[in-house]
């Protein structure tokens, strides 16, 4: 479990400052844009980009008007309701998630994937698989969310 707990810990951190240092973008900016490029329309409600970060809707927003100011996603009217706002991701957005992409790739392969073998790797891609087999077996509900 100690592991578990300092590969939690550690690698989301190491990744972060790779990506910082790299690319000037903070891996929770990353992840948001990832997100919105993968979402239908690339936009998402503000509540829905809370859920995906694991953060409460006043974080999220924070990151939200951070990537606004920096021009990456943009504030739309609710395409569905007409009563929200939904976070759409620019063109401009989009190109520094492409451009991004490359720096996280290789990070992640240098600090977690070349220190693994064939079949560690096998046996850590059965494993993670069955953990998050079900897309409701973690419900970020369920979880006190990170500001």
């Amino acid at each position: 479990m100690q592991a578990l707990s300092r590969a939690i810990s550690v690698v989301p951190r190491v990744l972060d400052a790779d990506l910082q240092r790299d690319q000037q973008l903070p891996l929770t900016d990353y992840f948001a844009l990832t997100y919105l490029s993968e979402a239908e329309g690339q936009r998402l409600r503000i509540n829905e980009v809370a859920t995906r970060l694991s953060m409460t809707i006043s974080g999220a927003t924070r990151t939200v008007n951070r990537l606004e100011a920096l021009e990456l996603v943009a504030r739309e009217r609710s395409a569905s309701d007409g009563r929200g706002a939904d976070v759409v991701l620019t063109d401009v957005g989009l190109k520094r998630l492409k451009a991004a992409w490359p720096s996280h790739r290789d990070s992640a392969r240098r600090r977690v994937l070349d220190r693994l073998d064939a079949n560690e790797l096998a046996v850590l891609t059965k494993a993670l698989n069955s953990i998050g087999a079900e897309p409701d077996d973690f419900d970020s509900t369920d979880c006190p969310p990170q500001s």
